[in-house]
This record gives structure tokens, sequence and C-alpha cells, in this order.
């Protein structure tokens, strides 16, 4: 009986090594693999990060209207009328050129990352994506629509400046 233990618990050793090694190995998926799902999914992608510039813009949004304060890699979204949720918002973009927005409550954003959050290049999200659900970024250049993931959590690729100041999300 003290043997079969021992050997199960060797075997269950293992095979959690091996799983670990190979979450370890792997590479994150790019963001343009969404582009093939047909259903609300949970992902980890990773994504280059375009960006934005600084100045203002407008985001429709699941039938509300944003003012996007662009702050280089990443903007502030806030509803016109002031009531709704808030979010931090960049757009990661596929080796392909697949686009897709990135939303994240902006008080978790603010939270974690801080009033400075400095973006790399590349970044890895977890989060949830719905095909069809969209919104449209409305520039003086003209609109544009893209898909949408709602961030849970960025992985990689974004590091507070933990000695700046929070963020000041209101005027």
């Amino acid at each position: 009986m003290l043997r079969a233990l021992v050997i199960a618990a060797i075997l269950a050793g293992v095979f959690l090594a091996i799983g670990g090694y190979a979450i370890y190995t792997s590479g994150y998926s790019d963001v343009s693999t969404l582009e093939s799902l047909s259903r609300p999914s949970r992902v980890t992608v990773q994504a280059r990060v375009a960006y934005l510039g600084y100045g203002s813009a407008t985001v429709v949004y699941g039938g509300k209207t944003y003012i996007l304060d662009s702050r280089g890699a990443y903007g502030i979204l806030k509803t016109v009328d002031g009531t709704g949720d808030s979010y931090a918002f960049f757009i990661m973009e596929g080796e392909d050129g697949f686009r897709a927005a990135a939303l994240y409550k902006l008080e978790s954003f603010t939270s974690r990352y801080g009033g400075s959050p400095v973006f790399e290049d590349t970044v890895v999200v977890d989060g949830v994506y719905r095909p069809g659900e969209e919104l449209t970024l409305i520039t003086p250049v003209g609109e544009e629509s893209l898909p949408v993931v709602t961030v849970n959590a960025i992985l990689k690729g974004c590091h507070a400046a933990y000695e700046g100041e929070k963020a000041v999300v209101s005027q």
C-alpha cells in the first residue's frame, strides 16, 4: 500500500513538472488568433501596443459615448455624461496587422499600475473576448471599428512607475 502511494506521488510530481515546463516554455498566442474564435472565450494573447499619441477622441461602446484622453501608449475612457464605467484603453496589434481594443476597468488599472504606467512595445493580456462585440474609435482622421478584449490583467509589458503619483482620473 505504501509503495503504491509513493509511486502515485512520484508520477503526480512528474506530470506536474511536465505540465509546468510546457507552460513555461510555451509562447503566447498572437492577438490575431482572436479572428478565428466564434464564441466568447477567456484568452491570453500577446500583441504590440499601438501608439495613440496625445489628445482627445471619441469612442462609442455598448451604446454609450466616451471621451478618450490619449496618453501615449494608452488612454482613459470616460462617458460623456459621467455615468457608467471608466476604462483604461489601448490598442493591440497582431503580427498580421489585426487590431483589437483592450478595455481595463480604470479603478483596477490604476490600483495595480499606478498613475504613470510604462508600457513596453509588447504586452501579454489575460481577458475575455466576445466575437461581435466592437467599439468605434472616432478621430479627426476617421472612424475605426475594433473588436474588444475586456482585460482582467496585464501579465507582461506594463509596469507601474511606483515613485510617480497616483493617476488623476477626474478634473
